[in-house]
């Protein structure tokens, strides 16, 4: 369903990416647990989707919560966590929060 919802986001049928992707989180959350690197990935995908249909407040949380996962998971310099990194910066520069973005970008390593 991950790789699915992910194809829906491209193909802009965001409606259904998001049901497929809010599946695939719920499941991977029961299966494999909250901070395990699968869940992780599919919550960076939603906030993807979340940031394209301009729902920051939705998306900031969840790759707050990524990257705090991704670095105690897989360290500070893992591309999946830096992927999650440039994510939240987009994020803030599409919102505008120039000074969150700025930030940020700052503490990249």
């Amino acid at each position: 369903m991950n790789d699915l919802g992910i194809l829906r986001r491209e193909q802009g049928q965001y409606d259904e990416a998001a049901r497929l992707l809010n599946e695939a989180l719920e499941g991977r959350k029961k299966r494999l647990g909250p901070d395990h690197p699968y869940t992780l990935g599919t919550m960076d995908e939603l906030a993807v989707l979340y940031k394209k249909q301009a729902q920051y407040e939705k998306a900031e949380p969840l790759l707050l919560e990524v990257i705090e996962g991704r670095r105690l998971k897989l360290g500070d310099n893992h591309p999946h966590t830096l992927e999650s990194w440039k994510n939240l910066i987009d994020l803030y520069e599409a919102w505008p929060k120039p000074d969150q973005a700025a930030k940020w970008r700052a503490e990249l390593p």
